[in-house]
């Protein structure tokens, strides 16, 4: 019997970043508050604390010649598409925020706001970038792409360590481990850097990647690198590159995948969302678990998180067509399937069942359902609260928590 759950999303508050946003917020700890990093598409970065109130601001608007304005577009040329990340990079103690424009522009903020450096690529860099520690020095390094067909690696002052050239742009944030720094770029490449800047390997998937690779545990303990591509296919490969399986979804994937246990059997699935309107959740053997179809694109991270504090988790997605999903971990066979019938109203505190799939498939079950004003790009959980933040598009920022 389908477990019931109580309660209802309710919105605790709203934020208006006053542009377009085209990421998820990031958490953040800043002196002592706790909050959420948002950045948008005009090239603003802003700190807003839990209950919903701006702390600080900083402008990433790009200084432009005459000459270089006719080449670009000028709603576009500060974008910050890659969300910020927050991390003490310099091991002063207090965490920095690091992120990327359309500019070409590499910011590092300290924790009030104000910028600490920046670096010029010769192109956009429209991907997180990553902090680590190449070196074994005090401090982490900075890695990353830019459509420059270049990939950087930056001392935590902002210096120019090593610069590597590549034949297309690189739209994806590196991942690493051990001595592998592990990226794809926009011909659909997944490459394996060495220490010297050598490729380890290639692996073709056939389309741009614009996910950072996850590098999970995912057989026998074994770590693999999961690569999503906008060919729609999600790749699990072995860390010397040869490939494991492979699982074809119908529309580009350009939202990183989550890996969580979600029928407690003790074997990781693989939660993604697709451009085919599609959640899919996936063994780690490659098969399909279940899947659970909206209205329009899944664009963003699903999350897997117990929302309501009942110590069972929910597969979190936000859609293109304006509604939060939160769905139950565990599937159930579609034995009801009636043609013609995309699904049921949704009552709160009840499970639904969505009827899209054949007789005998494995689908979600919806628990909640959230409409808000705009496409969501993104969301985060907050454990403290255990508040949802979800970003819109058309600049709205969306919070919300379960209640009974």
């Amino acid at each position: 019997m389908a477990k019931r759950k109580r309660g209802e999303l309710v919105k605790v508050w709203e934020y208006d970043a006053k542009a377009p946003l085209l990421s998820a917020p990031t958490p953040a700890v800043l002196n002592d508050t706790r909050g959420v990093i948002i950045a948008t598409a005009d090239g603003h970065v802003q700190f807003v604390d839990k209950d919903g109130k701006l702390v600080w601001s900083f402008a990433a608007v790009a200084k432009v010649s005459a000459q270089e304005s006719m080449f670009l577009e000028q709603e576009k040329v500060n974008a910050i598409i890659g969300p910020p990340i927050v991390v003490d990079v310099n091991a002063d103690g207090s965490p920095e925020i690091i992120f990327g424009t359309e500019h070409g522009m590499l910011y590092t903020l300290d924790s009030d706001g104000k910028k600490l450096w920046e670096f010029a690529a010769k192109g956009p860099i429209r991907s997180s970038p990553l902090a680590t520690d190449l070196t074994g020095d005090e401090g982490l390094e900075i890695v990353f792409g830019s459509s420059d067909k270049h990939l950087y690696i930056l001392t935590n002052e902002g210096k120019l360590i090593s610069r590597y050239a590549y034949d297309v742009g690189i739209e994806s944030t590196p991942a690493r481990i051990g001595r592998q720094i592990i990226f794809g770029d926009n011909d659909g490449v997944v490459h394996s850097l060495g220490p010297k800047g050598e490729d380890n390997w290639t692996f073709e998937t056939g389309a741009r990647i614009v996910t950072e690779p996850l590098i999970v545990r995912l057989l026998d303990d074994e770590f693999y690198v999961l690569v999503a591509s906008t060919n729609g296919i999600l790749f699990a490969l072995h860390l010397s590159g040869d490939l494991l399986w492979k699982f074809e979804t119908g529309g580009a994937i350009i939202g990183q995948p989550v890996v969580h246990d979600l029928d407690g059997d003790g074997k990781p699935e693989i939660v993604v969302g697709s451009c085919d309107n599609f959640v899919y959740a996936i063994r780690n053997n490659g098969d399909l678990y279940w899947s659970y179809e909206t209205n329009f694109w899944i664009a963003s991270s699903p999350i897997v998180k117990d929302l309501d504090g009942d110590g069972t988790p929910e597969v979190i997605a936000g859609s293109y067509d304006h509604h939060i999903y939160v769905l139950a971990t565990e599937g159930n066979y579609n034995l009801d399937y009636v043609p013609g019938i995309a699904g049921v109203v949704n009552q709160a505190s009840y499970y639904s069942e969505v009827m899209t799939d054949e007789p005998g498939t494995m689908v979600a079950k919806l628990i909640w359902k959230y409409k808000t004003e705009g496409m969501l790009v993104g969301g985060v959980f907050l454990p403290y609260n255990h508040n949802l933040v979800m970003a819109s598009k058309n600049g709205i920022v969306t919070v919300l928590a379960h209640r009974e």
